[in-house]
């Protein structure tokens, strides 16, 4: 089922304020298409999380999710196709969620090794570190960030 959404009224678990998107919602794994721009990080945060605890997560599962979700889709806008679209999906397997994050920009990610001085550059050191698993796939154009969380402690 693909469904258009007024963005401007929080509620459901599909509604992200302050975002232009399009939500699917197909059992265990739903999408939401987005423009990339800055402030709708926060509201892809609380849609990923409120699919995590519809999953089963547990909290500290939920708090991971919620950071790598805003790490990853925080370079997504910053990184990728100016003015372009943002897809998350989130899907549920039987022991792992899985969030995806595609953009149309170029250039592929990589874990980069700041100094102790340096402003940013630690995100896809915190995915690293905190992910189940993650990895990179390039598209026909852009490429996906995708990591997983296990569901079950």
């Amino acid at each position: 089922m693909s469904v258009a959404l007024d963005a401007s009224r929080e509620g459901s678990r599909g509604r992200v304020p302050g975002t232009t998107l399009r939500l699917t919602d197909r059992g265990p794994t739903a999408t939401l298409v987005l423009d990339a721009v800055p402030g709708a990080v926060a509201g892809v945060r609380r849609w990923v999380c409120s699919h995590a605890a519809a999953a089963g997560a547990d909290t500290d599962t939920i708090g991971v999710a919620e950071l790598l979700t805003s790490e990853v889709v925080t370079n997504a806008v910053q990184h990728g196709e100016p003015g372009g679209l943002v897809t998350v999906t989130v899907a549920r397997g039987e022991a792992s969620l899985r969030v995806v994050v595609t953009d149309g920009g170029e250039g592929r990610p990589e874990v980069q090794h700041p100094g102790l001085d340096d402003f940013g550059g630690r995100g896809l050191q915190l995915v690293e570190a905190l992910a189940g698993a993650w990895g990179v796939e390039e598209q026909a154009v852009g490429k996906s960030v995708w990591f997983e969380v296990p569901l079950a402690g």
